[in-house]
């Protein structure tokens, strides 16, 4: 029996079209029981705005963490930078991984060498700051921590280019000198009573107007040279309980300066006459 073209129709689906379907089924009936393979050939008619290059993109975002794998970031951009730009207080963060600390590396043109900047190890626990030298450079300087904000672990401590030392410096082995010391000479104010201290300089002038009581603040292993005028008026000084070279403690010169060393030992303070200066 056959059927004409009319017959093979159904009715219901007649005239079906995406313009004209707003509602109802398809019964699955009417469908291939499998989709014809999709190729860029017959994909046709899709929107305008599609992307084709990545570069077209103007604001990317990542949806995950960027793996290079073994390749690099770089700029075709003759002479151009790579900048990184943290929001607000955030920074640039070069992180540790495994038991390798956070390590930046400053490669030579020839990528033959490099210099690194490592981060201490994970059982330091610090986490402090070092911000560079807010003085301009200068030959034969070192660098020296020249203020601190807070304190311990996370302490932000300001680098300078200094030429002297603030405060104590300990020296745990032997110190080599290849060039002379200099030492800080300094005027003691005369007054009816003064304290001496190395801190001062290691050598004091002292012009007497007046017989003077002195106080000595010399810590052990501390010590200075004294050079006392006690004018024409033969004026004297008045020392602490101390323990002198030869027994009794200097006389004056007079109108000539008189050497004196000083120096302490443990809570004992010494001193010992070098002479007249004439």
């Amino acid at each position: 029996m056959s059927q004409t073209k009319a017959q093979l129709i159904d009715p219901s689906v007649e005239g079906l079209s995406a313009n004209n379907l707003t509602s109802g089924t398809i019964p699955d009936a009417r469908f291939p029981a499998t989709l014809p393979a999709i190729s860029g050939a017959n994909l046709t008619n899709l929107p305008s705005g599609g992307l084709s290059n990545v570069v077209e993109d103007t604001s990317p975002q990542l949806g995950g963490n960027l793996d290079v794998l073994t390749r690099e970031i770089t700029t075709s951009t003759s002479n151009g930078d790579i900048v990184f730009t943290p929001d607000g207080t955030g920074i640039v963060k070069i992180k540790g991984a495994g038991s390798t600390d956070g390590t930046l590396q400053l490669n030579c043109s020839a990528q033959s060498h490099g210099v690194k900047l490592k981060s201490p190890a994970h059982s330091a626990g610090q986490s402090y700051t070092m911000v560079l030298p807010d003085n301009n450079v200068t030959a034969n300087k070192f660098l020296q921590v020249k203020s601190i904000t807070g304190s311990g672990a996370t302490a932000v401590g300001q680098l300078e280019y200094a030429d002297t030392f603030t405060g104590d410096v300990n020296f745990n082995g032997w110190a080599t000198f290849n060039a002379s010391i200099v030492e800080k000479i300094y005027t003691v104010t005369s007054a009816a009573s003064v304290t001496l201290s190395p801190g001062n300089g290691g050598i004091q002038l002292l012009t007497m107007g007046s017989n003077i009581s002195v106080a000595l603040s010399i810590a052990t292993g501390q010590s200075m040279l004294l050079i006392v005028t006690a004018t024409s008026s033969n004026y004297t000084i008045t020392w602490p309980t101390m323990k002198w070279a030869g027994g009794s403690a200097p006389t004056l010169g007079g109108a000539n300066a008189t050497a004196i060393e000083l120096w302490a030992v443990s809570s004992q303070l010494y001193g010992a006459t070098v002479g007249d200066l004439s």
